[in-house]
């Protein structure tokens, strides 16, 4: 008597969906970073992907587990569906965990009362959320924390410009020191990793004793931008720091360590 082994039809379906959300995952973002599409038609998109991703890893879980009973073919299958479905929904399980661990906001300052000066960050139909209070915000990230150097304010806004060079963002509008003005302000644009475009505003000022750096971050479309502004702002300050701290040994021939301002209440 001839044993007939066929094929999982689930595990085909499972592969089957895995190769039809990965497409749609990749092309919607390579399509929202170089700007083909809008956000409102990325979101629609990925969320598609997802929903596809997600009856993917389910119909290859049900799969795997009828062929450890059934015997049947198709295990490679199941596993393909399975790998598809979690490469698609890896970001969602990411962004979850990190609107867990960080606060629910979308536009984080060094000096929210300077009220820096955003240029595509102004929409009233999505106006970037900020519900902490600055020493609160500190407690996740201590470091967001407005600068004092010991160095002239032209000197510091170059050492910001390379700062800017080397984390990639666009430079979408400069206002340089001069005689008359004593501030020097930068507005750049982030593009993140799947494609949204996030604007920093770093103002400079210019004192008796040197200089003094203030910084924002702000998602456009996000209401929770899972700590993104505040790390943001945290490492450009922290690798600002080095710099200063460099170039102050080479040229003065002594090191000019940051003085932190303290938030006010």
């Amino acid at each position: 008597m001839r044993i007939v082994i066929r094929t999982s039809k689930l595990a085909s379906w499972s592969r089957r969906l895995g190769s039809i959300a990965l497409p749609i995952f990749v092309l919607s973002i390579i399509m929202h970073r170089s700007q083909s599409i809008t956000s409102e038609t990325f979101h629609l998109l990925i969320s598609i992907a997802f929903i596809i991703a997600f009856f993917a890893l389910i119909t290859s879980l049900i799969a795997l587990v009828q062929l450890w009973f059934s015997g049947d073919k198709g295990w490679a299958r199941a596993f393909s569906g399975l790998a598809l479905a979690i490469i698609c929904l890896s970001p969602l399980a990411y962004a979850s965990t990190q609107a867990q661990k960080y606060p629910d906001v979308s536009d984080v300052s060094t000096n929210p009362e300077l009220n820096l000066t955003l240029i595509q960050n102004t929409s009233n139909k999505q106006k970037a959320k900020t519900t902490l209070d600055q020493r609160e915000l500190l407690t996740y990230f201590p470091n967001i924390v407005a600068r004092n150097y010991q160095i002239s304010g032209e000197e510091l806004y170059n050492l910001a410009l390379e700062q800017i060079s080397q984390s990639k963002w666009q430079i979408i509008n400069s206002q340089t020191l001069s005689d008359n003005n004593e501030t020097a302000q930068i507005n750049a644009i982030d593009t993140t990793l799947f494609g949204w475009r996030d604007e920093i505003a770093i103002l400079i000022i210019e004192n008796e004793f040197g200089s003094s750096i203030a910084m924002r971050s702000a998602s456009k479309l996000a209401k929770n931008d899972l700590g993104k502004n505040g790390k943001r702002i945290e490492t450009f300050l922290v690798n600002l720091d080095a710099a200063v701290i460099k170039y102050s040994s080479s040229i003065l021939g002594s090191e000019s360590p940051p003085t932190p301002l303290e938030p006010k209440n």
